[in-house]
C-alpha cells in the first residue's frame, strides 16, 4: 500500500489522487469536498507540496481483521497539539457501500463542470437500467459527452 500510495511529490493529477500525502496535505489546504481541488494550481501549491513531505505512512495488517473491517488512524502532531484520529467504515467503503442515489450525487458533483444538467440526469438514468443497454459503446459515448 505504502509503495503504491505513498509519493510525496506527484508530478501528475493522477499521482496526486493516489497520494495519501499529497492529499492529507491537500484535505488540510483546501475543502476537500470539492473535486476541481486536484487541478495543476494545487498541484504545485508549495504549502501543500511541503505538508505531504511532512507526512508518514505506516501499515500494520493487525488493523485488518478477519472481516475486512478496514480503519485508519491519523496521529498528528503539531505544535503544541497532538492526537489521533481514527476513521473506520468510511462511505464507500465495504461496510459502507453508497446508494445509487448517493453515488448520483457525487457523480453530478464530479461531472458538473463538464456536461450539463440535461446530459447528467440522461447518464444517470442509462446506469439506473444498465442491463437493458445492448450497445455499450453508447454509455462510453455518454462519459465522454458525445452524445
Amino acid at each position: 500500500m505504502i509503495d503504491r500510495h505513498g509519493q510525496r511529490s506527484p508530478d501528475t493529477i493522477l499521482g496526486a489522487q493516489y497520494s495519501l500525502p499529497f492529499s492529507v496535505a491537500l484535505a488540510l489546504c483546501t475543502n476537500i469536498s470539492d473535486p476541481s481541488i486536484f487541478c495543476e494550481e494545487n498541484l504545485w501549491d508549495s504549502d501543500i507540496r511541503k505538508i505531504a513531505q511532512t507526512i508518514q505512512l505506516e501499515s500494520d495488517d493487525a488493523f485488518i481483521d478477519k472481516n475486512k473491517d478496514l480503519k485508519a488512524i491519523i496521529q498528528i502532531n503539531a505544535n503544541q497539539y497532538s492526537g489521533d484520529l481514527e476513521a473506520r467504515d468510511w462511505m464507500g467503503s465495504p461496510k459502507k457501500p453508497y446508494s445509487y442515489e448517493q453515488m448520483s450525487k457525487k457523480f453530478l458533483a464530479y461531472a458538473s463542470p463538464y456536461l450539463s444538467n440535461s446530459k447528467m440526469d440522461e447518464l444517470i438514468s442509462t446506469v439506473a437500467y444498465l442491463e437493458n443497454v445492448t450497445d455499450m459503446s453508447f454509455v462510453g459515448d455518454m462519459i465522454r459527452g458525445k452524445f
